[in-house]
């Protein structure tokens, strides 16, 4: 089953669990470990960024696990380069201080789930985010 919940604040982390009901009550489980998901910046990518946004590469994507980022900032900022799973959770977070230049770094999946993964970039000012799924 989905739950699809709306009206969630932006920029904001949430724990949720869940429990099995069969039937009634009375035939119930317990609920999970807590889970955490967090909601997007509603901060939009400036015109700058756009820049960024084109340049962002991900390869080879699709991928069985190694992947690379790629891309150019060609103004001094500063990053935080994240990858989150399908459900928000942080996977992996760097944070560039006062960066200029070109970043390439690769990542090595293979031992994590099949799936969606977001490679999210925040600057200062603005947000940027790209998908790659591993196979």
């Amino acid at each position: 089953d989905s739950l699809f919940k709306d009206s969630l604040n932006v920029g904001t982390s949430y724990h949720w669990q869940v429990r099995a009901v069969c039937g009634s009550t009375a035939n119930m489980s317990g609920f999970t470990s807590y889970n955490t998901f967090s909601t997007l910046s509603s901060i939009r990518i400036s015109a700058v960024d756009s820049k960024l946004a084109d340049n962002l590469t991900i390869y080879p994507n699709p991928t069985r696990g190694v992947f690379t980022i790629s891309f150019i900032s060609e103004e001094i900022d500063n990053l935080e380069i994240t990858i989150v799973d399908a459900f928000g959770k942080l996977i992996s977070k760097e944070v560039k201080q006062a960066f200029v230049g070109e970043y390439n770094k690769q990542l090595d999946f293979s031992n994590y789930p099949r799936g969606i993964y977001m490679v999210q970039i925040r600057t200062n000012d603005s947000f940027v985010s790209k998908r790659v799924v591993v196979q």
